[in-house]
């Protein structure tokens, strides 16, 4: 299910089926379209650097015939140029506070125009494009999650990323109720949206890998 932003006049609404054990600065950070980095910054306070972990980059071109040129099979190939299309990026980045990661996002971006391009190419953010190009984001949440993982990568009780469970100091008691002690855990969360602006399509998942931080502050 996609969320559901409208407005009127004098009423604005963000509609979404939250996961229950979803709370209130989660539904906030997660509603963020496009300015998550100043959210974080804003929510803890302090600066949030972002590391850049891997890059790609593919241009693609289109061929540009001149007005008079004609094409058939009998003629040679006609005067034309190639000029970039679109620049397709696909980054994967964390965002760390104090040098604790709070953030992991994987982004696939598609730029279409020159200026977009231009931004992408100089290393620039999403966050910061758009205030850049003075343009607010169309936003789309296609996908929440939350869980609990064991420290090591295991899930709790074969729990799937869909399902919550909740820890205690004693162990962890799962959805249905059943309690497992099996040692630290860590509660986790997620979410994939897509974002668009003009020149500029964005398919972005991010995982929270440790929703303590954003509690008892």
């Amino acid at each position: 299910m996609s969320s559901n932003d409208s407005f009127t006049a004098s009423t604005t609404s963000f509609q979404y089926a939250w996961p229950e054990s979803i709370t209130g600065i989660e539904r906030v950070l997660l509603s963020a379209n496009g300015d998550l980095q100043r959210v974080l910054s804003a929510f803890f306070a302090k600066p949030i650097e972002a590391e850049i972990l891997g890059t790609s980059s593919n241009f693609g071109h289109v061929e540009t015939l001149k007005a008079n040129d004609v094409v058939d099979e009998t003629h040679s190939k006609p005067d034309s140029y190639s000029e970039p299309a679109s620049l397709t990026q696909k980054r994967s980045i964390n965002l760390l506070c104090d040098g604790v990661v709070v953030c992991h996002a994987k982004s696939v971006v598609v730029a279409s125009s020159p200026k977009a391009m231009e931004l992408l190419k100089q290393g620039y953010f999403l966050g910061q494009i758009t205030r850049i190009l003075q343009q607010i984001p169309q936003f789309s949440l296609k996908e929440v999650n939350v869980w609990t993982e064991v420290e090591g990568g295991s899930l709790v009780d074969g729990t799937s990323p869909s399902q919550t469970t909740h820890s205690t100091s004693a162990g962890n008691i799962t959805a249905d109720g059943s309690q497992n002690h099996v040692g630290r855990v860590r509660l986790r969360m997620s979410r994939r949206y897509n974002m668009q602006i003009d020149g500029l399509v964005c398919d972005i998942h991010e995982f929270f890998p440790d929703r303590t931080l954003f509690a008892g502050l």
